[in-house]
């Protein structure tokens, strides 16, 4: 990855996050103030230093994943392929392992699992929502602009346009409080 690569995907996925938010930044002050504070920012500018480090130097890498973890609680493989736009909403507890394959504008929530398993890891396409806590295991496809629902856990093919959600919790009515009877804890 040249430099100028690993500018413009920085730049892609900064502008991701200005078309996105409430007040877009008015300065290249603001801007860096942001990359700077927000742990969303924080998570995406460590990743691609990361990636754009590793054919340089290995252990500054893996030196600079372990800076992302401890601030961002993000564990993004630095040699993960990820589109330009990348978006980590909360980034803590995010793990996108080495042969994952991501697309351009995905959008990632809190807790999200990007699992090696049976067929390889995950293959991601352009602008696919990923709710919190979601895991993707194994050789999956998941196509253009899909969502997976916040908990879902993902282990066959999503369609383009495609929806898998994880199941509606089972509401039950209140339950009686325990009583403990001493006399039989007693004994």
């Amino acid at each position: 990855m040249t430099t100028a690569d690993a500018v413009a995907l920085l730049r892609a996925d900064l502008a991701a996050y200005r078309e996105d938010a409430d007040r877009p930044p008015r300065t290249a002050i603001d801007q860096v103030v942001r990359v700077v504070l927000l742990q969303r920012l924080q998570a995406v500018a460590l990743f691609r230093l990361a990636q754009f480090v590793f054919p340089r130097s290995a252990v500054l890498a893996y030196l600079i994943k372990a800076v992302n973890v401890a601030l961002t609680g993000a564990d993004v493989s630095h040699e993960a392929a990820v589109g330009p736009g990348l978006q980590l909403y909360h980034p803590t507890g995010v793990v996108i392992g080495p042969r994952a394959r991501i697309g351009s504008r995905c959008r990632i929530m809190a807790g999200v699992v990007f699992g090696h398993g049976r067929g390889g890891s995950p293959r991601v396409g352009d602008d696919v929502f990923i709710g919190s806590h979601a895991v993707l295991v194994g050789g999956i496809s998941v196509g253009d602009r899909a969502s997976i629902g916040a908990q879902a856990v993902v282990t066959v093919d999503v369609p383009a346009g495609g929806a898998a959600r994880a199941p509606r919790s089972e509401i039950k009515g209140p339950r009686e409080p325990a009583v403990l009877d001493l006399d039989k804890v007693a004994q």
